[in-house]
């Protein structure tokens, strides 16, 4: 009789799936698909090792629905876990933000919660009046309509301690939210470079690159590994959702 696999898969990639799919890419690819389902789906290695191939491929299809659906996204405001974070401000930051930002880039995918938790804080003020709510898997994302968003709100004043106590929440964090994070931050430090020449921030901008681009081959790597072992089984491609909207 054959065995009833009883798995779970989430409903999106989580920040702590991104650090640790990071840790396989020197496998081969049968053992980058076990790692991946493990992963992913939270279930002991060992355990997904003794599992028939057509198993195996079955269950890394599901898993790979959530992998072909990262993309890149940012939002300056967002509902996660029932409370309101916002973006940081670049052109704000405190010298004690950006010192720390700069140290734990040194290494991005080993501290990005804690660059995250720099990032993205609480929400103290709010003047924007009218918006839109965009539910998306774990989170929702704020549609505004006005110029310049950072004018309208506050978030919480940066503290260096509670970047250590609050990483762990972090694991959680929508993975493509945080991609779309360090996008941004990309952008806003170039521009923010040509306009000084004070203070040049160029190592930490080519570190968050490679960072990305890595996770762009991760990517790719994965769905090639797909491709390759569930072409012949002629596996039906699972529909896609649309956005629902909430007004606030």
């Amino acid at each position: 009789m054959k065995k009833t696999l009883k798995i779970t898969i989430p409903d999106y990639f989580t920040v702590k799936h991104y650090k640790a799919l990071n840790h396989i890419q020197s496998l081969d690819e049968i053992e980058q698909m076990a790692w991946v389902i493990s992963t992913i789906t939270e279930t002991d290695i060992d355990e997904v090792m003794r599992w028939d191939l057509p198993s195996v491929i079955s269950v890394y299809k599901e898993v790979n629905e959530i992998i072909k659906n990262i993309k890149s996204e940012f939002y300056p405001i967002i509902e996660w876990k029932g409370k309101t974070y916002g973006f940081s401000n670049m052109s704000k930051m405190s010298l004690g933000e950006y010192i720390d930002f700069e140290t734990y880039s040194k290494d991005v995918n080993k501290n990005l919660n804690k660059i995250l938790s720099i990032l993205y804080r609480p929400i103290t003020e709010n003047k924007i009046n009218t918006g839109t709510f965009v539910a998306k898997s774990s989170y929702k994302a704020f549609k505004y309509e006005v110029e310049n968003v950072f004018d309208y709100f506050k978030i919480e004043e940066y503290n260096s301690e509670l970047v250590s106590v609050r990483e762990d929440e972090y694991d959680d964090f929508p993975a493509e939210v945080a991609l779309g994070a360090l996008a941004f931050f990309l952008d806003t430090n170039a521009m923010l470079l040509s306009n000084s020449q004070i203070y040049s921030q160029q190592p930490i901008v080519e570190k968050i690159q490679k960072e990305m681009k890595k996770m762009s081959k991760l990517k790719q790597r994965l769905l090639h590994t797909m491709v390759g072992y569930i072409h012949s089984m002629n596996l039906v491609k699972h529909p896609s959702y649309p956005l629902q909207e909430i007004k606030q």
